[in-house]
Order: C-alpha cells, then sequence, then structure tokens
C-alpha cells in the first residue's frame, strides 16, 4: 500500500507542471502575439494570487491585447498584484490614480503607490516621483526630493531621470543640490 502510494506521488508530481510552467507558457504565448493562449494560462494563476499574471493580466487590460481595453479591469489585476508588493504593478496603479484611468483622479494616491514603488528600486517609480515632487503634484513641492529621486533613478540606469536631475540642477542652490546627494546616499545606505 506505502508503495502503491509512493508510486502514485511520484507520477503526478511529474505529471502535474509547476506554476511556473503555465507562466511560461503564457509569457511565450504572449511574445508571440497569442493573447487567449497567454490569457487562459494566467488567468488561473492570478485568480490564485500569481502577481506575475495578475501584473500581465493587467497589461493586457490596459492595452487591449487579446481583449477589449478596460482600464477597471486593468486596476483590478494591478492593485492585485500591487498589494502584494509587486513594484512594476505599483507603478502601474500609481500612473492610474494620477491620469484618471479607471479610477478617480488622485495625486495623493498616486504619490502613495509610487512611493511604494520607489522604495523598492523601481527606477520607473523614482523618476515619476521625483517628478510629482518637482511639481508639487500630491506632495508639496521639494526640489531637494525630486533631485534625490532622479538621482536614484538615473543609478539604476534611467538616461531620462539624470537628464532632467541635471536640468533642475540649473536652478538649484549649491546647499540643496549637496542635500540631495546626501539624501541620496543615506537612502542607497539604508535599502
Amino acid at each position: 500500500m506505502v508503495r502503491r502510494f509512493a508510486i502514485l506521488a511520484i507520477a503526478l508530481s511529474v505529471l502535474a507542471p509547476p506554476a511556473w510552467a503555465g507562466f511560461d507558457i503564457g509569457w511565450y504565448a504572449y511574445t508571440a502575439g497569442d493573447y487567449e493562449t497567454a490569457r487562459l494560462e494566467w488567468l488561473p494563476l492570478a485568480e490564485d494570487g500569481d502577481i506575475r499574471a495578475q501584473f500581465q493580466l493587467g497589461v493586457m487590460f490596459e492595452k487591449g491585447k487579446g481583449v477589449e481595453p478596460d482600464a477597471v479591469e486593468a486596476v483590478r489585476w494591478y492593485r492585485m498584484a500591487a498589494d502584494q508588493g509587486h513594484a512594476p504593478a505599483q507603478t502601474s496603479l500609481a500612473t492610474f490614480y494620477y491620469n484618471s484611468k479607471g479610477v478617480k483622479h488622485d495625486h495623493a494616491e498616486a504619490v502613495r503607490w509610487y512611493q511604494k514603488a520607489a522604495d523598492q528600486g523601481n527606477a520607473n517609480a523614482q523618476y515619476l516621483l521625483g517628478a510629482l515632487y518637482l511639481r508639487g503634484h500630491g506632495i508639496a513641492t521639494d526640489v531637494i526630493k525630486a533631485h534625490m529621486w532622479f538621482s536614484l533613478a538615473a543609478m539604476r540606469g534611467s538616461r531620462t531621470a539624470r537628464e532632467r536631475r541635471d536640468r533642475n540642477e540649473l536652478s538649484m542652490t549649491a546647499a540643496q543640490i549637496e542635500e540631495a546627494k546626501r539624501l541620496a546616499q543615506a537612502w542607497l545606505d539604508s535599502h
């Protein structure tokens, strides 16, 4: 009896694909333009809490890949992944709040989600958070913090952030620039 159970357990483990297999099959289908297969692979994974699948479904609904574009549905999937700490989903959700796509316009909520993603080192979120600090959208205008976030994004390879930081330095004092550099280094030391 034990032997039969062991054989059955081994057979099931070989025959049952791991969860990542469904995601990878979906990814290959998506990149090949077979969006229906991608959606069918990702939907059960997303419903079971797979943040990669949730994020990709958000992308599909945002861009209308294999489905009708639906900002509300995109927000639903992005939020599921964002709530679990997925930085790209947090960045996308923040952008939806900023641009009033699928949700009510809310700069403060955009800042909150950009901050979460930026704190994880997401260069895009760092750049966008810097832009919000520079404009004072949803947060008090702060050229020092804007410079700090632009610098952090630039360190992660964002040319746009580097250019924006350098352009803004022209209107900053030497003391402000030094303080921004100090804050960026402190952030790096703590992360």
